[in-house]
Order: structure tokens, then C-alpha cells, then sequence
């Protein structure tokens, strides 16, 4: 996405006007540095949000398991399956 950014601006630029597509390529390193601190940010939360579905598809696998009143007991803290 920072790369069709940066060439979208620089087409627009260069038709319009050279002096523009100076102004934009100084604004480059800007971009980039944003993008990098973006996927930065989001492998973060990527990681956290694995983490919670996995919990919650060994919750869902337990009831699937044990039937209606297996699953129940297992969620209400009866011990069973899920730990």
C-alpha cells in the first residue's frame, strides 16, 4: 500500500509539475519510516489475536466433543475436558 502511494504521487507530479514531484520525493523517507511502524504495529497484534483463537477453538472443540451436557459442565467449571 506505501508503494502505490509513493508511485501515485509521483505520477500525479510528474503531470502536473516537476517542482511537485520534488516536493513529494522529500516526503518519501516519511512514508516509508510510517509503513514500517504500520506493520510493525499490526504483527503485534496479530500475534495477541492468534493466541485468543486459539483458546477459543479448544473451548469450542471441547463441547463438540462432549455433547450438550458434557460441554455445559465443562463451562460452568466442572472440570472435564477443557483445562
Amino acid at each position: 500500500m506505501t508503494i502505490s502511494s509513493i508511485g501515485t504521487g509521483i505520477i500525479i507530479g510528474f503531470i502536473y509539475s516537476w517542482k511537485l514531484t520534488l516536493g513529494i520525493l522529500a516526503f518519501v523517507p516519511f512514508i516509508l519510516a510510517a509503513g514500517v511502524l504500520q506493520m510493525k504495529m499490526l504483527g503485534g497484534y496479530t500475534k495477541e489475536g492468534n493466541e485468543a483463537l486459539e483458546s477459543a477453538g479448544k473451548v469450542c472443540l471441547c463441547m463438540c466433543e462432549g455433547g450438550r451436557e458434557e460441554g455445559s459442565l465443562c463451562v460452568w467449571g466442572g472440570g472435564g475436558c477443557c483445562r
